[in-house]
């Protein structure tokens, strides 16, 4: 049967989503903490997340969704022990286009043909862009009857400066914020979240070193948390 959520999808960018895929594959945690909060408070932490790439794989093989996009499908377990599918996607380079809500709808309804016991939890970060609220849509609709999707969305854009600062002391993905910002406001070139991590022998603390792109030294920073 022909998936009716096909579409063209526009031409492939630069390679731009690794790094973010890395970060995210760090800090996880860390990174449902800092943009969605409700949900992570919803997650079993004390039982261990999965990243289901190849699952992704499926779902993505006969779409060219181009390089902007760091897209991670994550299984985690609520606090009530049911098994939940998060859906992560990152616009990393420039806006959102006018496919942005069709090809959320469009994941989603993939997990769902494939795996419709398991909830689908759907979340957007847009790097460079503010999110203008808490919630986006898909409506396909005609005289009221019809279909309406709507998925958590959050704007890197819409965040205090001074609060990442200070969530940094003990949330490493503030520090990937702050350099995402502070690239896009230097450039619009999107920062490369990129470099070394250490793992402490007394603690389970990690220390990430950020380096955005085509941005001076000073403007780096390293933290731990």
């Amino acid at each position: 049967m022909t998936d009716p959520t096909d579409t063209q999808s526009p031409a492939p960018a630069a390679d731009f989503d690794s790094p973010w895929k890395e970060a995210i594959d760090a800090f996880f945690r860390p990174f449902m903490a800092l943009f969605f909060p409700a949900v992570h408070d919803l997650i079993d932490w004390s039982r261990p997340h999965e990243f289901l790439d190849a699952e992704l794989q499926r779902i993505t093989r006969d779409s060219t969704i181009g390089r902007r996009y760091a897209d991670r499908l994550v299984k985690v377990w609520s606090l009530a022990g049911a098994e939940v599918w998060l859906l992560l996607h990152i616009e990393v380079q420039g806006r959102a286009d006018a496919g942005f809500p069709l090809r959320m709808f469009q994941y989603w309804y993939r997990i769902f043909d494939r795996h419709g016991e398991v909830e689908i939890i759907s979340l957007a970060l847009l790097t460079n862009e503010p999110a203008g609220g808490e919630l986006r849509e898909y409506r396909r609709e005609r005289d009221g009857a019809g279909l309406r999707f709507r998925f958590r969305v959050h704007g890197l854009p819409d965040r205090d400066e001074a609060e990442l600062a200070a969530r940094a002391a003990d949330n490493p993905f503030a520090v990937v914020a702050l350099a995402q910002l502070a690239a896009h406001r230097r450039t619009g070139a999107p920062a490369t979240p990129s470099a070394s991590y250490a793992r402490a022998r007394s603690s389970r603390c990690c220390i990430v070193t950020v380096t955005p792109a085509r941005m001076p030294s000073s403007c780096c920073a390293s933290s731990t948390g």
